[in-house]
C-alpha cells in the first residue's frame, strides 16, 4: 500500500466501495449515477458507456517450500489437482475459476481475514494470491514461509477495465489515467 500512497492517486479525493457487484448491474449503476466509474473484468461499450483497460490481475498459488511444485517457475491448474486449499470466502470471480479448473481439489473456505492469515501462516495448506495481494493494506502475507508460484494457464489472468459514462469521461479520465499508470508501475 505504501507504493500507492506515494502515487498520484494518494492526492485524489476518492470514495471507494469495495463491494463486489454482478456484471449485469454495472450499466444500471452507471446510468443511475450511483458511481462515477466501476472496475470490472468485462469491457463495456454501448452508446452511453465505454471502458478503459486498467491492468491484468494474475493468479498464483502459495505452496509449502518443501513440496516439489514449489521448485517450479510456474504451475498449471492441472498440476494442483487433488490438493486441498485454504481460501478466503470473498475472492470474487477467482472462486469460480479455481473451482472449475483444478480437478479433484478441495476448498476450505474461511470468512475472517485474520483467521485466514493465521491458518495460512502456520499450516501447509496452499492458498491463492494475485499481484493485487501485494498492495493489501493489512499485508497479511508478509511473514509467511510459503513460496509464491505463478499459475501459467490463460484462465489465471484476468483483464480489468474501468467502465464509465461517456459524458463523464473528462471528469474520470485523470483518475483512470493515474490508476492505469499505478497498476503498470506497481502491479505488473
Amino acid at each position: 500500500m505504501k507504493k500507492l500512497q506515494t502515487s498520484k492517486l494518494a492526492d485524489t479525493n476518492l470514495d471507494l466501495d469495495h463491494k463486489l457487484m454482478d456484471t449485469k448491474d454495472v450499466s444500471g449503476k452507471l446510468l443511475n449515477h450511483d458511481y462515477s466509474f466501476i472496475l470490472t473484468n468485462q469491457e463495456f461499450m454501448t452508446d452511453e458507456i465505454e471502458s478503459l483497460y486498467i491492468g491484468t490481475e494474475r493468479l498464483s498459488v502459495n505452496l509449502n517450500q518443501f513440496t516439489l511444485l514449489a521448485n517450479k517457475k510456474s504451475v498449471s491448474f492441472n498440476d494442483l489437482k487433488g490438493l486441498s486449499f485454504i481460501v478466503l470466502s470473498d475472492i470474487g470471480v477467482w472462486k469460480k475459476v479455481a473451482e472449475g479448473k483444478i480437478p479433484g481439489a478441495k476448498f476450505l473456505y474461511q470468512e475472517q481475514r485474520e483467521a485466514f492469515s493465521e491458518i495460512t501462516k502456520y499450516s501447509d495448506f496452499p492458498y491463492f494470491t494475485t499481484n493485487i495481494s501485494k498492495i493489501d493494506s493489512d499485508n497479511i502475507f508478509s511473514d509467511h514461509d510459503q513460496i509464491n508460484v505463478p499459475i501459467s494457464d490463460e484462465a489465471s489472468k484476468m483483464d480489468f477495465y474501468a467502465a464509465y459514462l461517456k459524458n463523464n469521461k473528462r471528469q474520470v479520465a485523470p483518475v483512470l489515467k493515474t490508476m492505469s499508470a499505478s497498476w503498470s508501475n506497481y502491479l505488473s
